[in-house]
C-alpha cells in the first residue's frame, strides 16, 4: 500500500509553473517571505529557459549577491568596462564549471559605474523550481546562508539526525548478525544500510557534496528510482525470509517475487523515461504504471494476514503500515504548503519539517517495530533450541542405554555363532562336511556388519536433531525406521534382490545428503536389460562401500561432492556394479591398506566365504581415476541360481 504514496508524491509536484517578481532589495527578509508564501509568485512565461537583462550603475564600489532562483543550470554574464566574465551556477552544473563553488547565489563584486548583468537560466528537467533572480545589496553570503540555515534549522538538524540512526541501525544489526550467526539481522543489516547509502549519497539535500558524480550532478536523477526500487527489494527480501514464507505461505511468496522483479522492471522504466524525455511532466504521466505493483502490494498484504503465519506477520505489516504514512504523509505536506520538492537548505520548509522528514520519521518507526520483531523471534528460536537441546539429552540417554544393550545383545550372539561354530566344526571333522562350517561364518559375519552399520547411522541421526529443524529431522527418521525395517526383514537372508539392495543404497546417500546439507549429489544408474526383482546378490556389501565414499572420499572435499552407482552394465550372467566418487582418490599403497578396515575386510571374507559355499567367486576390485580425481569400486556377482540361494 506503501506504494501507493509515489503517486501522491509525483502529484504533488505537479503545481501551476511560477516565479517570483524580480527587483532589488537592500535585505534577504522579504525573500525569505516569499518562499513562505509560494502563492505570491508570478507566472512564468518561457517554459524552459528565463532570460533576465539588468543594467544597474554603481556608485560607490561594493560586493552585492545575486540570487539567480535555483535553476537546473545558470549562466550569467557580467559586463563592465568593455570586459565581459561569464559565471556558472545552477543545482545541476558540473563542479568544475562553478564559480565559488556556489549554486544559488553569487557574489559579484561591482566597481563604481555601469553594470549589465545578462542572466540565462535554463530547466533541464522540471521548470517549477524557476524564480526570477534577486540582486540583493548590502549583505554578506554568509550571513545569507546562515539566514536561510537558521530559518530550516529543524529540518536540517532531523535530516541529518536521521542519516546517523540509520547508520548506527546498519551498524548494530550487522553486528548482531556477526555475534548470533542470525540471518534476519543480516538481511536487515542490509535493508537498513541501503536506506543509509540513498539518503548519503542520493537524497543530499543540504550538503550537496555529489561524492559520486560530480561533473555530472543530474544523474543522480537517473539512479533515484531504480536505487528506490532496490531498497524496496530488500525489504521485501527481508520480509521474505523474516516470515518463512518459502515454507509457509507459498502462494504469497509466489506474488512477492513478482512484486520484487515488476519494482526493479518499473524503477528501471521512469529513469529511463526522464533519460529520454528530460521532462519530470512526462515521468508523472508514466507513473501511472505503479498502479499494477499497488495493487499486488494490497493482495500480498491480504495473503499474509489470512495466511498460517505466527503473530510475527503483523508486525510486518504494522512496519510496512507506517512507512505508507510516512509517505502520504510527505505528499500531503507537499500539497498543502504547495511547495516544490525541496532541494537545498535555499528552500523554505513547512512549520520546521519537511516532506522528506516525514518520510524518515515513518521509516525510523518501522526499523524500530521491526528490530523487536527480530528479537521476539530470536527469543523463541533460542526457546525451542533449549528445548530441543533437553529433548536430545534425554536422547542421548536413551540411545546409551540402547547401546549397552545391543552390546549385550551382540556379544551373547556372538558366544552363541562360536558355540555353533565350535559343534559345527566337531561335526564336520566327523563327517567331512564343510558346508555348514561356512554357512555359519557367513551368518555370524552378517551378524556384525548389522551393528556396525546402525550405530553409525544412530550417530548421523544425534547430530542430525541437534543442527536441524524439526521437520527436515522427522523426514530423516522415517528414512532411517524404512532402513531398518528392511534390515530387520533380511536379517536371516544372505542374498537379497538387487532392487531391494539399490533402494536400501538410495535411502542411504539421501540420509547422508540430508544430514550434509546436500554437499553431494548422487545418481543411480539401474541395469538396461535384466528385471532388477529376479537378480540376486549379497546383502549388505554396496552400503558399505558407500559408507566409505561419503566419509573418506566426499567430506574431505571443499567442493561439492558426487556419488554414482552405476549397474547398467550388467548382464544376464553376471551383475556388474560400479561405485565412484569424485574424491581426491587414495594412494595405491593405500589401497590395499585400505581393504584392511573393519567394514571392507568383512566384505573380504563374506567373498571368500561365499566362494568356498556356493563355489561362485565375486569380483571386487578399488581403483583411483584418473588424475586421482576419484575412486571406483567394481563388482562382479555371477548368477546365483534358486536352488542355492538361502531364503
Amino acid at each position: 500500500m506503501f506504494l501507493i504514496s509515489f503517486l501522491v508524491l509525483f502529484q504533488a509536484g505537479a503545481q501551476e509553473i511560477q516565479t517570483l517578481p524580480y527587483g532589488c532589495q537592500p535585505c534577504v527578509d522579504s525573500l525569505i517571505k516569499k518562499f513562505e508564501h509560494p502563492n505570491d509568485f508570478g507566472k512564468l512565461e518561457s517554459k524552459d529557459t528565463l532570460k533576465f537583462d539588468y543594467t544597474i550603475e554603481i556608485k560607490e564600489s561594493q560586493e552585492v549577491l545575486l540570487f539567480i532562483g535555483d535553476p537546473d543550470y545558470s549562466f550569467i554574464k557580467h559586463t563592465y568596462n568593455h570586459q565581459t566574465q561569464t559565471i556558472y551556477s545552477g543545482r545541476y552544473m558540473p563542479k568544475s564549471k562553478l564559480t565559488n563553488n556556489e549554486r544559488v547565489f553569487v557574489t559579484l563584486y561591482l566597481e563604481k559605474g555601469t553594470h549589465k548583468i545578462n542572466i540565462s537560466s535554463y530547466s533541464k528537467y522540471d521548470t517549477y523550481h524557476f524564480t526570477q533572480p534577486y540582486l540583493i545589496q548590502g549583505i554578506s553570503h554568509d550571513y545569507v546562508k546562515k539566514k536561510f540555515e537558521s530559518n530550516n534549522a529543524m529540518a536540517r538538524i532531523m535530516g541529518l539526525g536521521f542519516i546517523i540512526l540509520f547508520a548506527f541501525v546498519s551498524f548494530y544489526s550487522a553486528f548482531n548478525a556477526l555475534v548470533t550467526k542470525n540471518q534476519d539481522f543480516k538481511n536487515y543489516a542490509i535493508y537498513a544500510f541501503s536506506i543509509f547509502i540513498f539518503l548519503f549519497l542520493m537524497e543530499d539535500w543540504y550538503a550537496q557534496w555529489h561524492f559520486l558524480f560530480p561533473e555530472h550532478p543530474d544523474w543522480y536523477l537517473y539512479l533515484s528510482d531504480p536505487a528506490k526500487a532496490f531498497i524496496l527489494w530488500v525489504y521485501l527480501f527481508f520480509s521474505e525470509h523474516f516470515l518463512a514464507l518459502k515454507k509457509n505461505n507459498p502462494k504469497a511468496l509466489r506474488l512477492l517475487k513478482i512484486l520484487q522483479h515488476s519494482l526493479v522492471a518499473l524503477g528501471i522504466i521512469m529513469s529511463l523515461t526522464l533519460l529520454i524525455s528530460h521532462d519530470f511532466g512526462v515521468v508523472r504521466k508514466v507513473s501511472i504504471i505503479y498502479i499494477g505493483p499497488c495493487l499486488m502490494c494490497m493482495v500480498l498484504f491480504y495473503k499474509i494476514i489470512t495466511g498460517n503465519l505466527n503473530y510475527l506477520r503483523y508486525y510486518v505489516l504494522l512496519g510496512g503500515y507506517v512507512i505508507f504514512l510516512g509517505f502520504l504523509g510527505s505528499g500531503i505536506i507537499a500539497l498543502y504548503s504547495k511547495a516544490p520538492f525541496y532541494r537545498s537548505y535555499y528552500q523554505e520548509t513547512f512549520h520546521g519539517i519537511m516532506g522528506f522528514n516525514v518520510m524518515q520519521i515513518g521509516i525510523c518507526i518501522e526499523m524500530m517495530v521491526f528490530l523487536m520483531a527480530i528479537s521476539l523471534k530470536n527469543r523463541d528460536t533460542l526457546k525451542e533450541k533449549e528445548a530441543l537441546q533437553g529433548l536430545t539429552l534425554k536422547q542421548f540417554r536413551e540411545n546409551e542405554i540402547l547401546q549397552k544393550e545391543v552390546e549385550k545383545l551382540l556379544k551373547e550372539r556372538l558366544e552363541e555363532s562360536e558355540k555353533m561354530l565350535s559343534s559345527e566344526l566337531a561335526k564336520t571333522e566327523k563327517q567331512g562336511n564343510q558346508i555348514e562350517l561356512f554357512k555359519a561364518q557367513l551368518k555370524s559375519l552378517q551378524l556384525q556388519m548389522n551393528p556396525h552399520y546402525l550405530f553409525n547411522s544412530l550417530n548421523s541421526i544425534n547430530d542430525f536433531i541437534i543442527s536441524k529443524k524439526a521437520e527436515e529431522a522427522s523426514e530423516y527418521l522415517a528414512l532411517y525406521a524404512r532402513m531398518m525395517r528392511n534390515i530387520l526383514r533380511n536379517s536371516n537372508k544372505t542374498f537379497n534382490t538387487l532392487e531391494l539392495e539399490l533402494q536400501f543404497c538410495e535411502d542411504y546417500l539421501k540420509l547422508e545428503s540430508l544430514r550434509f546439507e546436500n554437499r553431494f549429489e548422487y545418481k543411480i544408474i539401474p541395469p538396461k536389460n535384466i528385471i532388477i526383482s529376479e537378480k540376486k546378490i549379497p546383502g549388505m556389501m554396496l552400503q558399505t562401500v558407500l559408507e566409505n565414499a561419503v566419509w573418506h572420499g566426499i567430506m574431505p572435499l571443499k567442493r561439492k561432492g558426487e556419488i554414482i552407482i552405476d549397474a547398467s552394465q550388467s548382464t544376464q550372467s553376471e551383475v556388474i556394479v560400479k561405485i565412484s566418487d569424485n574424491g581426491n582418490g587414495m594412494p595405491e599403497q593405500k589401497l590395499k591398506q585400505e581393504k584392511e578396515s573393519y567394514g571392507l575386510s568383512n566384505i573380504q571374507e563374506k567373498i571368500k566365504i561365499l566362494d568356498k559355499l556356493y563355489n561362485k567367486k565375486i569380483l571386487f576390485e578399488m581403483s583411483n581415476l584418473p588424475k586421482n580425481s576419484g575412486l571406483v569400486v567394481k563388482f562382479v556377482f555371477p548368477e546365483m541360481k534358486d536352488n542355492y540361494l538361502e531364503q
